[in-house]
């Protein structure tokens, strides 16, 4: 049935594109020559197209086809609007059409950046661009007054921990036996950690907040190949949110963590925070180093507690790699010092 599914939405996307070359003065003059599927998950697919044609038209573009869900509607909206603030941050979107109960979004392929090294220099720049989408919208209170980017959510709304759900969540992870397994020793930590995590969204109030991209990880960032400038893609998660959350992402989800180095980590994660500071600072925001790294772990602690710890344990759970070891050892430092 899935493969059916597929096959249909591939003769339907096939519609879509040839009907976009004839309309859209960025892509004329182009033909289909190969579609591949690159992913298909919950709902949401992206395929890579392959076009003849002569430059200026791309010979390569993508396909991103999400079901009109609400989780989904921010980053069609984003797509769809191209806020006049963004569009520097965003690749080229050729066209978004809704058709055949979809939302198709057509925009230029990037070239991806390598995997990253747990160095500086694999993060300088991905950091630098961060600073510079925080920078236009950074406040020290948690409210945006720009008209033309309004129906972002906020991630105090949307995010907010409760105390309640981690603990049904943890009744429920321990109920199974696998789970168990793994988690047993660990269960007095998270229940203190949960314990503590009541005070969190109040805290989160009182730090500098911006439009943050949400899901900041380094396969999220790739280079225009027209251009060559640094780009963002994946904008479900994009929120006015404190300004550490879009550095918890980078830095905490795009290495894969030597569970076995905290000392090289740590002090990976101090040179980033400086990095960002510096180029804050280039932008003419200076925030107090004591601030960064305490706004920094604040979050963190809201993230391992509230969702990266669960997804590691799925992974476990699976038998796929997890950095589960790490995520719990850096909620144990956290909690220890989380008053």
């Amino acid at each position: 049935m899935e493969k059916e599914n597929i096959r249909l939405l591939t003769k339907q996307m096939g519609d879509i594109v040839n009907g976009s070359l004839q309309s859209s003065p960025s892509l004329l003059g182009g033909n289909i020559e190969n579609i591949y599927l690159i992913r298909a998950r919950n709902g949401k697919f992206i395929w890579k197209i392959s076009l003849s044609g002569e430059s200026p038209i791309p010979s390569r573009i993508l396909i991103k086809t999400v079901e009109p869900k609400r989780k989904n509607m921010n980053e069609i909206i984003l797509y769809k609007n191209t806020p006049t603030a963004l569009k520097s941050f965003l690749p080229v979107i050729y066209d978004v059409k809704k058709q055949y109960g979809f939302y198709w979004i057509l925009l230029e392929e990037l070239n991806m950046l390598d995997s990253p090294v747990i160095s500086i220099e694999s993060f300088r720049k991905p950091i630098e661009l961060m600073a510079s989408l925080h920078a236009k919208f950074y406040t020290v209170k948690p409210a945006i007054k720009d008209k033309g980017i309004a129906w972002i959510p906020y991630f105090l709304n949307n995010a907010k921990l409760s105390r309640i759900r981690l603990n049904r969540e943890l009744k429920k992870n321990i109920k199974d036996p696998l789970t168990f397994k793994i988690l047993g020793k660990d269960v007095p930590l998270l229940k203190e950690a949960i314990q503590k995590s009541s005070k969190i969204p109040n805290l989160l109030k009182s730090i500098s907040h911006s439009l943050v991209h949400g899901c900041f990880e380094y396969h999220h960032v790739g280079i225009s190949l027209r251009t060559e400038e640094m780009k963002i893609i994946d904008w479900a998660n994009v929120s006015f949110a404190p300004v550490t959350l879009d550095l918890v992402y980078l830095i905490e989800k795009s290495i894969d963590h030597d569970i076995d180095d905290y000392e090289h980590v740590s002090s990976h994660r101090s040179n980033c925070l400086d990095c960002y500071s510096k180029a804050m600072k280039a932008h003419n925001i200076d925030i107090k180093g004591s601030d960064l790294r305490n706004w920094y772990n604040l979050v963190y602690f809201s993230k391992i507690i509230g969702q990266f710890i669960w997804e590691e344990l799925n992974k476990v759970r699976k038998g796929k790699d997890s950095n589960y070891d790490f995520y719990i050892n850096q909620l144990r430092i956290l909690t220890e010092s989380t008053n």
